[in-house]
């Protein structure tokens, strides 16, 4: 049986006031909305040393994972090639683990990679599964850190789930700035085929008058 036992839960950004903030507007909302503090980055950047010794093995374990579902392998054998997307890969969450969230750079890149998924029609649903191969190292990692401290053990995670969102964020955004042109072009032609369509019984009534 389950132990009834209120507990009392403290939030990890609870009276704080010390949420981070950047020179770029657009992204100071999603820090102040995820909660992400300064203590945030600083956690984030000591799991960085963890985690890099697996990135290696994550990067190898996706592609490994790709293969096996022929919708996504024809995407990188018509677009890549293996060996370059694992380089990649690992250099993508080696970066995204210094927590450097000032530098505007850093951003410009994440979003030029979304838009790059987009447009070879990698979709975002599968693109936010990949974060997955990350958390089946990461939790153990943090686990292991800290498994007799319950509170860092919550805090480190929390910290770096919350740089894993930040990411999401940017890149669902950029996905969404790459896809709305073509949205608003297929409305646009929508728009004329049924406004077309909707004249063709007036214009037929008024010749057969």
């Amino acid at each position: 049986m389950f132990l009834k036992q209120k507990t009392n839960v403290v939030f990890a950004t609870e009276n704080k006031d010390d949420y981070v903030h950047t020179d770029l507007e657009a992204l100071n909302e999603k820090l102040s909305f995820l909660q992400v503090t300064q203590e945030d980055l600083a956690r984030v950047r000591d799991v960085s040393s963890w985690i890099e010794p697996y990135l290696e093995q994550i990067a190898k374990r996706q592609y490994d994972i790709i293969e096996k579902f022929p919708n996504l392998n024809k995407i990188i054998v018509e677009h890549s090639h293996r060996d370059r997307l694992e380089r990649t890969f690992v250099d993508y969450f080696r970066r995204l683990f210094r927590a450097d969230v000032a530098d505007g750079v850093f951003w410009q890149e994440r979003k030029r990679i979304g838009r790059v998924h987009s447009r070879i029609h990698v979709t975002a649903d599968w693109y936010i599964g990949s974060y997955m191969r990350l958390f089946e190292y990461l939790i153990p990692a943090v686990v292991n850190q800290w498994h007799g401290k319950p509170r860092e053990l919550s805090d480190t995670l929390l910290a770096c789930l919350k740089m894993v969102f930040l990411d999401m964020q940017v890149i669902m955004e950029a996905y969404e700035e790459e896809e709305l042109p073509g949205a608003m072009q297929l409305l646009s032609i929508t728009g004329c085929f049924l406004g077309q369509t909707m004249s063709i019984p007036i214009v037929w009534a008024k010749t057969c008058r």
